[in-house]
C-alpha cells in the first residue's frame, strides 16, 4: 500500500500478468499523493495457475470487486485502475462495482501473455469518468486488437491518451522493467516516460 491507510479515496491498480505490485513503486508513489491511498493487489493465485489459465481474468475480477466493497464498507471512495492485463481485470470489476473512476494503463484484454490472440472487447457504458493512458511502444505485449485503442473504443466516455516514447514495461522498476522492456520494446528513457504517466493519472484524478 502506498500512501495513508485511513485516507478516505483509494486506487485499487491491478498490476500486469506475472508482475508484482513492488514493480509500480516508482509510477504509483506520486499518484499516492494525490489521491491518499493506493491498493496494489497481488493475484489470489499461484504463479503456476495464471500461467495455465486456471486463473483467469474474470476470476481475479471477482476478488478486485470483493476488496472495493470492504473498502465502501469502511466509507472509503474507491477508484479501479490497472496495467496491462490488470486494466482489462479492472473493467471486468467495474461491470460489477461502479467505481468513483477508472484509469487503465496501457490495458490488454484476455488472460494475459503476449502470445494470446486477439479477442473482442463488449461496450462498456460507465456513468464514472474514464482515462485510458495508451503507450505509443506497446510492441508484442499489447498487440493490435487487444490494446488501449480497442479499450478506448470500448468506452465511448474515456478520455484516451497516448506516451508516445513509453514502452508496456517502461512503467515499471527494477527487474520488472529490464525484463520487460527485452520483451516488449522500451523507449529511449524510460523514467521520463513512467513520469509522464503518473503525471496523466495525476492530471486526471485531480
Amino acid at each position: 500500500m502506498l500512501g495513508a491507510s485511513d485516507a478516505r479515496r483509494c486506487l485499487l491498480f491491478v498490476p500486469g500478468f506475472l508482475v508484482s505490485p513492488r514493480a509500480y513503486a516508482s509510477l504509483l508513489a506520486p499518484v499516492a499523493a494525490c489521491v491518499g491511498r493506493v491498493i496494489v493487489p497481488s493475484p489470489q493465485a499461484s504463479t503456476v495457475a495464471l500461467l495455465t489459465g486456471r486463473y483467469r481474468a474474470i476470476r481475479q475480477a471477482e476478488h478486485v470487486q470483493e476488496m472495493a466493497r470492504d473498502l465502501r464498507l469502511q466509507d472509503v471512495d474507491v477508484l479501479l485502475g490497472g496495467h496491462s492485463r490488470g486494466g482489462f481485470v479492472a473493467v471486468l470489476a467495474s461491470r460489477q462495482i461502479l467505481p468513483a473512476g477508472l484509469v487503465l494503463v496501457d490495458p490488454v484484454s484476455g488472460d494475459g501473455g503476449p502470445a494470446k490472440k486477439s479477442e473482442p472487447l463488449a461496450l462498456v457504458q460507465l456513468d464514472c469518468p474514464c482515462i485510458v493512458i495508451g503507450c505509443g511502444l506497446a510492441g508484442r505485449c499489447a498487440p493490435a486488437g487487444r490494446n488501449h485503442d480497442v479499450f478506448a473504443a470500448a468506452l465511448p466516455n474515456a478520455h484516451h491518451t497516448v506516451v508516445s516514447d513509453c514502452g508496456h514495461a517502461d512503467v515499471l522498476d527494477g527487474s520488472a522493467a529490464r525484463f520487460g522492456g527485452l520483451l516488449c520494446g522500451h523507449g529511449r528513457d524510460p523514467r521520463r516516460a513512467r513520469e509522464a504517466v503518473s503525471r496523466a493519472m495525476i492530471d486526471f484524478l485531480t
